[in-house]
């Protein structure tokens, strides 16, 4: 074990709550507990789930959706300024790319679980799009483009 102050230290970003997104929380799991995590996440009103090395900021999901949305990025924003985080571990939501742009030299990690998926075929075409130009350099994804052959 590491002490506290040589211990890894790593931001993860993720809009469902802490325990109820599998690959987040087994990496969490997987890491161990010679890391330090900070886990950002809406309250979803789900049971809380605890373990010892990871500290869970839980905002609140009320009022006005785009107020939330700026709420999210001005909250994150502000851990990764006062934080010495060695990465920053972001499941994919629109606009995270706001975070990268204003943490330019920070290690961050844009993770991409599905394309766009709703019945709208517009709507997939533009947030594909919006997805494709995301200035991130360390991605994983499990499928990041169609197939255009189907």
């Amino acid at each position: 074990m590491f002490s506290e102050l040589s211990m890894k230290n790593i931001l993860f970003v993720n809009k469902e709550q802490f325990g109820y997104h599998i690959d987040t929380y087994k990496y969490i799991q997987y890491l161990g507990e010679d890391y330090l995590f900070t886990y950002i996440c809406w309250d979803e009103g789900k049971e809380m789930i605890y373990k010892k090395n990871v500290k869970c900021v839980y905002l609140k999901k009320t009022g006005i959706k785009l107020f939330r949305y700026f709420y999210l990025i001005y909250l994150v924003n502000s851990e990764i300024q006062k934080g010495k985080y060695n990465l920053i571990f972001l499941v994919y939501f629109s606009g995270c790319s706001f975070l990268r742009i204003l943490n330019l030299g920070k290690r961050f990690n844009l993770d991409i679980r599905t394309i766009a998926v709703t019945k709208n075929f517009y709507l997939n075409y533009i947030y594909d799009i919006l997805l494709k130009i995301v200035i991130f350099i360390n991605i994983t994804c499990i499928k990041l483009f169609k197939n255009l052959n189907q």
